[in-house]
């Protein structure tokens, strides 16, 4: 006998969803991943879904609760703190806002953080930058 039961997206990320966009979510009340149809976006939140099967209202999610977070949260692989910054002039940092538009590489200048670079962009509206103190996701592309 074949297992029907859909399964959790592989290429799909959050920040690329759009209203009226049918995924496979984790369905807390049918207790498995059901086709879902996202009826409303909420940055820097999950987009909000609607199960197709039993019409519950809940955040989009790709992965049963309680299981491992998704590989594209590792920071063990980022470059120890002094090899990101070797060489940099401050001066250069572009200063941290929240409507700012920040890409992998980029260095910014955060008032608490001090001096980071931009490691990762894991949406459209966070960016994972490394400080000397550690890593953080901040917001960005914030009311944009």
């Amino acid at each position: 006998m074949t297992d029907t039961t859909p399964t959790p997206p592989k290429k799909i990320t959050l920040a690329s969803l759009e209203i009226n966009d049918e995924v496979n979510s984790w369905c807390g009340k049918c207790g498995e991943f059901k086709p879902h149809k996202v009826n409303t976006l909420q940055p820097p939140k999950p987009p909000k879904s609607v199960c197709l099967t039993c019409n519950a209202i809940h955040q989009v999610r790709f992965q049963q609760p309680g299981s491992k977070e998704p590989e594209a949260n590792d920071i063990s692989n980022i470059p120890p703190w002094p090899e990101l910054i070797e060489g940099v002039d401050p001066g250069q940092a572009t200063q941290y806002t929240l409507t700012g538009n920040f890409e992998e590489g980029d260095l910014i200048m955060h008032k608490t953080f001090g001096l980071g670079r931009v490691v990762t962009i894991p949406g459209r509206h966070r960016a994972r930058v490394s400080f000397e103190s550690g890593v953080k996701l901040l917001l960005q592309n914030h009311g944009l």
